[in-house]
């Protein structure tokens, strides 16, 4: 039997730790299961926030709070363009654990009750069986397994008789399994359980930092990852959801940005996402590097993602972005993986093209064209993010107004406030 190899370029000069040597040896990383580690840009941008961005995002309306609030918006939806999904129903939260318990809790103890079931599978990580566990036992519902054969995976067969039974209200299955290796055949275990009336959850965290794959052709009502898997930071995740799902699911966590308005009786909520983001985040540019680090990948990392257009090829051979597709032989791999590989020359990296600083000009959007096209006040790429607040009994409200192209523009970078009082109005303006 014959067998197709390609050869590996070596990203090691892309990792500090890897600059590292134990016991006399170049460091070998291994565990990209557990956390990936970390490029050299993903560091220096969320240095470079610290050092030149830091504030609250969706908090202000002052230069550097607009400008927080712009990173991690515009990291929100280079990610859901990334995982091929709508922009609102991209939720960020700490890591997938929260994602799947945000599901757990806001949608699960609305809808699972009484003689129901939650169908998981043998295989799946902790993270996906104990939320369950603990709703099933809090609306007495049974918690159900699909088993794992010898070979590693999952039965079709099985997964029809158990939903022909007509209790399962949501299945939960992961895409790659962690420790076995295993890739799902997710799409058509969500196409099952959708026909038979269910609800389906996947558990993405070791699929998207290794497959090409897109979110909407999963067909998924929700789909969970992780950053820190992903070349990012932790505490970062994130949690692709069916629009009308989400919208109808109470808040998972309370407090400020994830409300419209509140009394001293109630609240009203949030749109989406915010709906689901309370708390100050830790940090914005933390994870707006990570997924640059995703859109703006090296060959060597990630399939090319294009900052416009359909086609995903639509870069140069040159282009740090770039890569061959599946089919020319070239596989998806994480950098961690890669970085099995023997330690490059301090000649390589001498020349290497793909330095940080190469990376970063680069991949710096081309701003002059899309910013001369845009129309101002009836730029089609304009969005209002509103920001409201209680004071004294006065209620006043400011929408911060920016451009959602990748490049922002001049004359969708303003503000325009309506309140009360003229204190407020001179700070505006």
């Amino acid at each position: 039997m014959a067998v197709a190899t390609t050869a590996l370029p070596d990203v090691r000069a892309d990792f500090p730790v890897l600059d590292r040597e134990l016991n006399g040896k170049p460091l070998v990383y291994l565990d990209s299961a557990a956390t990936s580690q970390k490029p050299q840009v993903v560091i220096e941008a969320m240095n470079d926030y610290y050092r030149r961005s830091n504030a609250n995002v969706h908090r202000g309306v002052y230069s550097l709070a607009r400008e927080a609030t712009d990173l991690f918006e515009g990291a929100r939806e280079r990610v859901a363009r990334f995982c091929g999904w709508e922009t609102p129903a991209t939720i960020f939260t700490r890591n997938a654990t929260e994602a799947i318990n945000l599901v757990a809790y806001a949608w699960g103890r609305e809808n699972v009750g009484e003689g129901d079931e939650v169908l998981i599978t043998e295989m799946e990580h902790h993270s996906n069986i104990v939320p369950w566990q603990l709703l099933c036992q809090e609306r007495g519902a049974r918690l159900r397994y699909l088993s794992v054969s010898d070979e590693g995976t999952l039965s079709l067969d099985e997964l029809d008789e158990v939903l022909g039974e007509g209790r399962v209200k949501l299945v939960a299955v992961v895409h790659v399994s962690n420790v076995l290796g295993t890739i799902n055949p997710v799409a058509e275990i969500t196409r099952r359980a959708r026909e038979a009336g269910a609800v389906s959850l996947v558990d993405g965290s070791q699929a998207v930092p290794q497959l090409p794959f897109d979110v909407s052709e999963v067909g998924a009502d929700f789909y969970a990852w992780t950053g820190h898997k992903a070349l990012g930071p932790t505490g970062i995740g994130v949690l692709h959801g069916r629009r009308e799902l989400l919208e109808s699911m109470r808040p998972f966590l309370g407090g400020g940005d994830m409300i419209a308005h509140v009394g001293f009786e109630s609240s009203t909520w949030n749109e989406l996402p915010w709906k689901f983001e309370a708390g100050t985040w830790r940090s914005p540019r933390a994870s707006a590097s990570a997924w640059r680090s995703i859109t703006c990948r090296s060959s060597a990392w990630m399939p090319c993602v294009p900052t416009s257009g359909s086609s995903p090829r639509t870069h140069s051979n040159g282009c740090p972005r770039s890569r061959g597709s599946a089919s020319s032989g070239r596989r998806t791999r994480t950098a961690a993986v890669a970085s099995s590989r023997s330690r490059s020359t301090a000649s390589t990296r001498t020349t290497s093209p793909r330095s940080a600083t190469a990376k970063r000009s680069a991949c710096a959007p081309a701003t002059t064209a899309r910013n001369r096209s845009c129309g101002g006040s009836a730029c089609p790429r304009r969005r209002v993010l509103p920001f409201t607040s209680t004071t004294a009994g006065t209620t006043w409200t400011v929408s911060w107004t920016r451009c959602t192209s990748r490049a922002r523009c001049s004359a969708c970078s303003h503000l325009e406030a309506h309140g009360v009082g003229s204190t407020l109005s001179e700070i505006v303006r």
